[in-house]
């Protein structure tokens, strides 16, 4: 790698030398690929990414030779608040939500946000089970999840992951999905009856 001009470095050192929470507020206006690439700026900035209060995450659809993410090897440890926007075909984006939620033990508010999503776009229909979502859990995830908001849903987030975040989730106080049910055979209204871990979860279905 070749070294820094000398005003290229002087720039560097400038950004290093802000304030902590101008530096984090700089990180969480990155893509994740480049908020991780600040490491390389200086000793201040390496790792940082890993230790924001806030991530906001925004897929685009997969190639057919995406690597499949089991694990993430590090741990979001002050991360309070995930955004992820996505479009929920395939197994893709639900495999890697699991990564993240379980490298985000303080994780406090979860918001999904499903983009543009047709059903022929469907390949693997194996996450609609609630045997393989409930196979994800790990001891420990989501122990602080209190806020869950889906945004833009349109029944493919698999109702499942919703019934599992009910039943084991034991702060939780909200889970949030911008659908009405359309009659009593409606499958969301199983939101309302599932088990739930805290006695003070509340469904929410918001009608518009």
């Amino acid at each position: 790698m070749e070294p820094l001009l000398p005003a290229e470095a002087e720039a560097a050192d400038m950004m290093s030398s802000l304030p902590a929470h101008l530096l984090d507020e700089i990180l969480t206006r990155l893509d994740l690929r480049d908020a991780e690439r600040t490491s390389v700026l200086s000793c201040v900035w390496r790792r940082r990414w890993e230790c924001l209060p806030g991530l906001a995450l925004c897929f685009t659809p997969p190639s057919a030779n995406v690597v499949k993410i089991d694990t993430i090897p590090f741990i979001f440890r002050n991360l309070k608040s995930l955004a992820i926007e996505t479009r929920f075909f395939e197994m893709h984006p639900i495999l890697l939500l699991f990564p993240l939620l379980r490298s985000s033990p303080d994780l406090e508010k979860l918001k999904i946000e499903i983009r543009n999503w047709e059903p022929e776009w469907v390949t693997n229909c194996d996450i609609l089970s609630e045997e393989w979502t409930n196979a994800q859990w790990t001891d420990g995830m989501c122990a602080n999840l209190q806020v869950v908001q889906i945004n833009n849903y349109i029944r493919w987030l698999p109702l499942s992951f919703m019934k599992l975040i009910l039943s084991k989730a034991s702060l939780l106080h909200t889970l949030s999905v911008d659908v009405c049910p359309v009659s009593q055979d409606d499958p969301q209204n199983e939101l309302l009856k599932c088990r739930r871990a805290s006695a003070q979860a509340q469904v929410l279905f918001k009608c518009t």
